[in-house]
């Protein structure tokens, strides 16, 4: 996706995680903020997911991807809806 884009502000970005919600329908199953909540990014402190909050201060800061964690709440999804993660 960013191939040949090489903006200052994006340098040299490169997609690591992609997440498809498919629907059954092609009107769609449930609207897209729902499902997009439900896709949690955190930091990876001793192994354990971490949302940011003040208590954090003292960890350095997020250097690499392993730095993060990607949770998906999977449990009670709308019918008709899929979860497929990609790379």
């Amino acid at each position: 996706m960013f191939e040949h884009d090489r903006s200052a502000a994006r340098g040299e970005m490169a997609t690591r995680k992609l997440v498809v919600f498919k629907h059954a329908s092609a009107l769609g199953n449930a609207p897209a903020h729902v499902l997009f909540d439900r896709v949690k990014v955190g930091r990876n402190i001793d192994g354990a997911f971490q949302t940011i909050d003040r208590r954090l201060d003292n960890y350095p800061p997020a250097r690499e991807f392993s730095d993060y964690v990607i949770e998906m709440e999977r449990d009670g999804m709308p019918a008709g809806v899929e979860i497929i993660e990609r790379l």
